[in-house]
């Protein structure tokens, strides 16, 4: 490895440090820097690997990228399928509501027609007993008459 010799910007002592550190201390005035390399500063080697090192943050970025892209769009089509699922369910329950309430309305009507088979049936036989009732007495009146007309 390479190593590099530059002044500090503070007291201008001799710094030594490698090709390739971020960072410098400085002994004599105890400051620490952050080293920014110009071409010149850099071996090709260690220019290269610092290309590579750039090269693969950025596909790791871009992979992260991506990543979050499908992490959202799945999180939205979940959420798009909740509702949905919410909306069907709502639907399908008003369905039910409606079928139940149409169902007792025709219980309804049929209790009342029921009654009213039951009052006209009553009716009927109420006529029924009383024309007999009616018939009867005619009968016994025809028989009165007919006895008393002989006294």
């Amino acid at each position: 490895m390479k190593i590099i010799e530059k002044k500090c910007p503070n007291c201008g002592a001799n710094l030594k440090f490698n090709a390739g550190d971020h960072d410098v201390h400085c002994e004599k005035c105890r400051r620490d820097f952050a080293i920014e390399y110009d071409d010149k500063m850099l071996d090709p080697e260690v220019a290269l690997r610092a290309k590579d090192i750039q090269l693969r943050i950025l596909d790791d970025f871009e992979k992260k990228q991506k990543f979050v892209k499908i992490f959202f769009i799945i999180v939205i089509l979940i959420i798009i399928a909740s509702i949905i699922g919410t909306v069907v369910g709502m639907v399908s329950q008003e369905a039910a509501r409606k079928e139940r309430e149409k169902r007792q309305q025709e219980e309804i009507e049929q209790m009342w027609q029921d009654q009213q088979d039951y009052s006209d049936g009553e009716f009927d036989m109420m006529n029924e007993e009383i024309q007999r009732q009616m018939e009867e007495i005619q009968r016994q009146m025809q028989e009165n008459n007919f006895s008393g007309a002989g006294v």
